[in-house]
């Protein structure tokens, strides 16, 4: 069986959302980043959370890229800036 069954998912074995309600925001984007890199998640919700982990921190910049990939063409808000 070369299917890949929920168990055997990935997905199955992320700890991060136990492990990441216990830690610091700023600690959360590095292990966003070694999921993207693992290919754990669709870039694209992985982009959306650290959006999401961005919009609770004084992190402006880098949220703002973040926006501006999630959003192409669309102008970042003015609350972000």
């Amino acid at each position: 069986p070369s299917e890949t069954t929920a168990a055997t998912a990935p997905e199955a074995y992320d700890l991060n959302q136990t492990v990441g309600k216990y830690l610091d925001r700023h600690m959360m984007l590095p292990l966003l980043d070694f999921l993207a890199a693992k290919k754990a998640y669709p870039e694209s919700e992985l982009d959306a959370a650290r959006l999401q982990i961005l919009s609770r921190t004084n992190m402006v910049d880098f949220a703002m890229d973040i926006y501006k990939k999630v959003n192409p063409g669309k102008p970042v808000p003015a609350e972000m800036s």
